[in-house]
């Protein structure tokens, strides 16, 4: 999450960013699942190796002795490990389904917003259809490193537990490469997808929470603004980043991407605008 100049913060979960998907919470719970699990498995392992070079360091005065192992304790170690994994699969199953298989009824079944990424090295193109919804026409434009999206507004209860989804704001992103593989990692999304060379996958994911739109409190305007001296930050517009989580080449580490979720009414006006545009360049042949 990119903290906002005048020194914003929302509530960080440990080491992870907040989470603003309909799903992070339960990516989360999986994701401290598997590290306990992991970490205690570590401490165990390594503690019994010190424990064990310590007990048997050499000692000229004992004698070694021969063993043949214990089959009950490699039956354990095997059987264990087994059913962690399996319990973590079942466990991860609907999380899994609802995000990623399309055929499941937990994945949604109506998208509001498609949208277009084809990464490259070492930036991402995000191809909106307009406002007539449809790629390969005359509205269509793209914006380089930006992504914009329409939030989803929710009703929580006093413990900021979402409790009732107003509208449903679904986003799918055809995403493709251009080159070698890259990967689009939202973190407070609780988003990663690996982008194919010559394959156009799908995406999809919800923002319920709208980036703050700065002392102006207009949407989609100027990302700062300053005072005429220069010195003074005076407007700008809260966005998430985007990152690139796959290792692309050497300007890897600059392949990022803010993104902006606001309210539809701003969007759409947004989206108009760029389009109207985009029309206007093409009767005129540019």
């Amino acid at each position: 999450m990119q903290v906002r100049p005048d020194g914003f913060d929302a509530t960080w979960k440990w080491w992870l960013p907040p989470a603003h998907s309909s799903f992070g919470d339960d990516v989360d719970l999986l994701f401290y699942w598997i590290f306990w699990i992991t970490m205690v498995t570590f401490v165990g392992v390594e503690g019994l190796m010190l424990y064990f070079c310590f007990k048997y360091r050499r000692n000229p005065a004992r004698k070694a002795i021969y063993t043949k192992g214990s089959h009950s304790l490699e039956v354990a170690w095997t059987v264990i490990p087994a059913v962690i994994l399996v319990a973590l699969g079942v466990a991860s199953a609907k999380t899994w389904a609802t995000t990623k298989n399309p055929a499941d009824p937990s994945f949604p079944q109506e998208f509001q917003t498609t949208i277009k990424i084809v990464a490259e090295q070492f930036g991402w193109k995000v191809f909106y259809a307009g406002t007539d919804k449809e790629f390969g026409t005359a509205d269509d434009f793209f914006e380089t490193n930006i992504l914009n999206v329409p939030y989803e507004p929710v009703r929580r209860n006093d413990a900021g537990e979402v409790v009732e989804v107003l509208t449903e704001e679904n986003v799918r992103i055809l995403l493709g490469s251009k080159d070698v593989i890259h990967s689009l990692f939202i973190p407070v999304l609780r988003v990663k997808q690996d982008a194919v060379p010559g394959y156009l996958g799908n995406v999809w994911f919800d923002c319920q929470r709208a980036t703050d739109p700065g002392p102006d409190d207009k949407h989609l305007t100027s990302d700062a603004k300053y005072s005429e001296d220069g010195r003074t930050l005076v407007d700008w517009e809260e966005s998430y980043e985007i990152a690139c989580a796959e290792l692309c080449g050497l300007g890897h580490s600059r392949m990022k991407m803010s993104l902006k979720a606001v309210p539809r009414v701003d969007w759409e006006a947004w989206i108009k605008a760029k389009s109207d545009d985009a029309k206007l360049r093409a009767a005129a042949g540019g």
